[in-house]
């Protein structure tokens, strides 16, 4: 009888263990705060800030060499007052053939 009860309560200690294990488990996967499913999103969310980071990168050196264009070089300073401003050069006459309404 006592042998019945020593296994029935190692049995009870195993499944104790058993569940305590599968708990701690599930706490480090699915954790909010530091489980391994908030690890991957933080790894993708990393990926996407890096991503836009290269991007906006790319964009300030592209605008950094238009302001260096615009300070330094003549034609580019000429083509921006002609198209953005209509300026035309001494002696220029502009013809307008689109159609009005």
């Amino acid at each position: 009888m006592q042998h019945k009860k020593l296994l029935q309560e190692r049995k009870i200690i195993q499944l104790a263990g058993l569940l305590a294990v599968v708990a701690i488990l599930l706490w480090v996967v699915f954790s909010p705060t530091s489980g391994l499913v908030r690890f991957f999103q933080a790894n993708e969310e990393q990926e996407h800030v890096r991503t836009a980071n290269q991007n906006l990168q790319q964009e300030n050196t592209m605008l950094q060499q238009e302001v260096n264009r615009l300070e330094n070089d003549p034609a580019t300073i000429e083509e921006v007052a002609r198209k953005k401003f209509g300026f035309l050069k001494e002696n220029e006459i502009l013809y307008d053939f689109s159609k009005k309404k």
